[in-house]
């Protein structure tokens, strides 16, 4: 759980391509659908997930963006990471608050 709890304050500092080779092991499973966002799924492996960052970033709809880890809930075999995240609209300029 620690190493999510680092891998997160790493992530908010520095991106997440540096994550790949120290704090993601290669065959992460990375799920992004209980986000409930079209088009976002589950990734597995570095390749996966490296393509999903770089099309989600690359045309990333938020002028400014942050997240907040919540809760790391130990299940056993995995870890849940709860955050929240807050950013404003590239275009529109609205306030986007989730969870």
């Amino acid at each position: 759980m620690e190493i999510v709890r680092r891998a997160f304050e790493e992530f908010s500092r520095g991106g997440w391509e540096p994550l790949f080779g120290t704090f993601w092991a290669p065959e992460i499973v990375w799920d992004m659908s209980p986000a409930g966002i079209a088009g976002l799924g589950v990734y597995h492996g570095h390749d996966e997930l490296r393509s999903f960052f770089e099309d989600w970033f690359g045309t990333f709809p938020f002028e400014e963006w942050e997240q907040e880890l919540d809760e790391v809930i130990d299940c056993g075999e995995r870890v849940v990471a709860l955050t929240r995240q807050r950013g404003h609209g590239l275009a529109s300029g609205a306030v986007r608050r989730g969870a």
